[in-house]
């Protein structure tokens, strides 16, 4: 997943035309006139989503924005910088699921399917935010912590388990569409196996899952998941700085040990 910092970016913008640097009288500061600039980190953003990340090429955006890939480079380090820029703006466009009285479980499944939508709309933000390292906009942490603080506050829950919560049910859903994306060949795939009768498991399997949609079968999933999740965090509480990460695990560990088996 992407990991959270606060090193904020800079757009550096042009300087001023050389025209202008000519000897000449003080004057009064007066508005700068002439074409507008073009590359912003909006103007990249945008440009980016309408070609979407996996097409997001530093050629294609320049292209986009009507300059050429040497201007575009003045104003990023390249196109992973294009593809962060791009991913922030998506991720920032997400408006989170607000509580409305629903139980945990379903709130969860509504955050889960709100962010199956935001990865089917925008191909390559699954798989960017689940296996890009870079690191993300301050406003992108703050708009992440405001939505676990939320929803800890109403469902009274520890920062913590609302915080682990959401994150697994994020991470998975993210996860399962990108992988799902991926292989558009499956259903083709549970179709020929189903008919095989020399795998009479796997064929009951594979005629179960072609029954059901691409949504039927993600709410499943999501469903399991969602349960185990509460069942394993019921009793997670918030920990000091100092005892670190070790009395949490080790409550979900315990937990696990203990689950019933099949």
């Amino acid at each position: 997943m992407i990991r959270t910092g606060c090193r904020p970016r800079a757009i550096i913008v042009s300087g001023i035309p050389a025209g202008m640097m000519k000897t000449m009288e003080p004057k009064p500061a007066q508005p700068r006139r002439g074409r507008p600039r073009k590359i912003t980190r909006e103007a990249i953003a945008d440009a980016g989503r309408r070609l979407t990340l996996p097409k997001a090429t530093l050629a294609d955006v320049a292209n986009e924005l009507g300059v050429g890939v040497r201007a575009l480079y003045k104003h990023t380090e390249g196109i992973a910088d294009i593809q962060v820029i791009t991913a922030e703006a998506i991720f920032a466009s997400w408006e989170a699921p607000v509580p409305q009285g629903e139980s945990l479980a379903e709130h969860l499944m509504h955050v889960a399917l709100s962010l199956r939508a935001l990865a089917l709309e925008n191909p390559g933000i699954a798989g960017f935010l689940v296996r890009t390292s870079a690191e993300v906009s301050p406003a992108v942490v703050r708009a992440m912590d405001a939505h676990q603080q939320s929803v800890a506050g109403a469902y009274g829950l520890s920062l913590a388990r609302s915080s682990v919560l959401l994150g697994t049910v994020a991470e998975h859903t993210l996860a399962v569409t990108d992988i799902v994306n991926a292989s558009g060949g499956r259903r083709r795939d549970l179709a020929r196996m189903s008919a095989d009768e020399r795998f009479p498991a796997l064929s009951a399997s594979a005629r179960r899952s072609e029954a059901r949609d691409p949504e039927s079968s993600f709410r499943f999933g999501a469903r399991a998941l969602i349960r185990g999740l509460l069942e394993l965090t019921d009793e997670m509480t918030d920990v000091t700085p100092n005892e670190g990460n070790e009395t949490h695990e080790r409550s979900i560990n315990n937990k696990a040990d203990t689950a019933p088996g099949p």
